[in-house]
């Protein structure tokens, strides 16, 4: 009995400690394949074992899309915190309005600003964002989350496989919220809004497949658009897939490729 009880105990801490193990116990990335920009970012995620800030989403979100130059990163970095200390101050201005109203004016706000101008269905890049509006799913659903989040909301970002689409939800007075990010009248799909301009009406989708993406993973998921990266990084498939796996590994794609 004392033996089986040991063995029972020996189980448990072992898979505690895989559950808690640092990135950098699990997979190496070699110095070949970072740039330094990426470099200091994987050293932070593993450092802080994966639990990763605002500011550290945000340059995950640049160095993702690959911008791993310096001089490249600093620039979209400027570009990036010019659009968050914005959006800090609108959000900051409509502050006596309600959850609700806040939420749909932050999704206006990024399209009335230019920041979201062109859909193109490739445009995953944060780059292609920040350079000329272009944008998809997945860039404006990352956007608009972190934005959303550094406004004091619970949002996340959830993906259907089966649709290949990625939506933003945000919880207001009203629970809740589907945000179609990719579109401007997109806040709560199936509801009609009104404005100066007329009627706007976004139909509803229901995503049965639908999940929710942890943060960590919703940066992590820019390694998995290859198709989207691999003209603009001189790598192996393996090290993308490496990379995805060090910010969040609890992902069938990750384990099996």
């Amino acid at each position: 009995m004392i033996k089986k009880l040991t063995l029972i105990f020996i189980i448990s801490l072992f898979s505690i400690l895989s559950l808690y193990a640092k990135p950098s116990d699990e997979l190496t990335l070699y110095n070949h394949e970072m740039s330094a920009v990426e470099k200091d970012f994987f050293n932070r995620v593993d450092r802080k074992n994966r639990n990763l800030d605002l500011n550290d989403l945000f340059d995950g979100f640049l160095i993702a899309s690959c911008v791993t130059n310096q001089s490249d990163f600093n620039r979209y970095k400027s570009q990036l915190n010019r659009i968050r200390n914005d959006a800090k101050a609108y959000m900051q201005s409509i502050r006596n309005q309600s959850q609700y109203e806040r939420a749909r004016a932050l999704l206006f706000w990024l399209y009335n600003n230019n920041i979201l101008r062109t859909y193109q269905e490739t445009a995953t890049l944060a780059s292609q964002l920040l350079d000329t509006g272009t944008y998809n799913c997945t860039s404006a659903s990352i956007l608009y989350t972190l934005l959303a989040i550094e406004s004091g909301f619970d949002s996340v970002a959830v993906i259907s496989t089966e649709a290949k689409h990625i939506f933003s939800i945000i919880n207001t007075e009203h629970g809740y919220i589907d945000v179609e990010t990719t579109q401007k009248y997109g806040f709560h799909p199936g509801v009609q809004y009104s404005d100066e301009y007329g009627s706007h009406y976004t139909v509803a989708k229901p995503y049965e497949d639908g999940r929710e993406l942890p943060l960590n993973e919703m940066i992590a998921y820019l390694y998995e658009n290859t198709d989207a990266l691999l003209p603009h990084m001189n790598v192996y498939n393996l090290t993308i897939f490496k990379k995805g796996h060090y910010i969040y590994p609890d992902k069938a794609f990750w384990n099996h490729s």
